[in-house]
């Protein structure tokens, strides 16, 4: 029994290692690739197709958890979520960089505007608001340096931000700052919004149920800004 744990212990740790190996190999083949190169048109061929599926569920939640007017997607990608939020009545925008997902989002006629928000000068600029913010995906690929401004750039567009960011468990073409959860709470908390822990469980039971794609119901956080308080 012993020597037959000794295996299994062994195994999984050969295997966490080649997995390891296998992760960072990825990272280093796309370190100094441009934007483009990395988020290329196989790579939004992969979105498109693994986030259709997605989109619908994810919008008929959204609406019914928010009932935005507007809604603005931050690092919309190619553009399928909006376009379900438009279908149900939602005043949309979105912002990408990546070329080849701009050429979806412009097929789809869709409000997008082109901005490198790893760009911190960009980062500081204050956009027209909206009633529901939303960034799925996005803030992992970006450099450590911009987290803060990032986080902060969202909370400036509106006083609802649905966010979601890989963890360290798993790792995208080019994972530059992938963290868990506590640690974009944290610097939500820097922008005085707070994690709607309810909202967050609630909506990933919906999502889950509905078959969204697992890394939205892995990663899924709803922050809220916390009203100022009279003195």
């Amino acid at each position: 029994m012993q020597n037959r744990m000794r295996t299994v212990v062994r195994f999984a740790r050969n295997n966490a290692f080649v997995a390891g190996m296998r992760n960072l190999a990825r990272r280093w083949k796309w370190r100094n690739a441009t934007h483009d190169e990395v988020y290329d048109a196989s790579y939004f061929a992969f979105v498109e197709k693994t986030t259709s599926d997605s989109a619908a569920s994810m919008a008929e939640s959204l609406v019914k958890q928010f009932s935005p007017a507007s809604a603005i997607d931050v690092g919309c990608g190619t553009g399928v979520l909006i376009e379900q939020l438009a279908a149900r009545g939602v005043q949309v925008r979105g912002i990408e960089y990546a070329s080849a997902a701009l050429a979806y989002c412009q097929r789809r006629g869709l409000d997008v505007e082109s901005i490198d928000l790893s760009d911190e000068s960009k980062l500081s600029l204050h956009p027209s608001r909206s009633d529901l913010v939303i960034s799925m995906e996005v803030a992992h690929q970006m450099p450590p340096s911009c987290a803060i401004p990032y986080v902060a750039y969202l909370c400036r567009l509106g006083d609802v931000v649905v966010f979601s960011s890989e963890s360290p468990s798993y790792v995208d073409r080019r994972s530059l700052n992938s963290q868990y959860g506590r640690y974009w709470i944290g610097l939500f908390a820097q922008s005085n919004f707070q994690h709607d822990s309810q909202l967050t469980a609630q909506i990933k039971q919906e999502w889950n149920q509905s078959g969204v794609a697992s890394w939205f119901c892995r990663n899924v956080l709803v922050f809220r800004k916390i009203p100022s308080t009279l003195a």
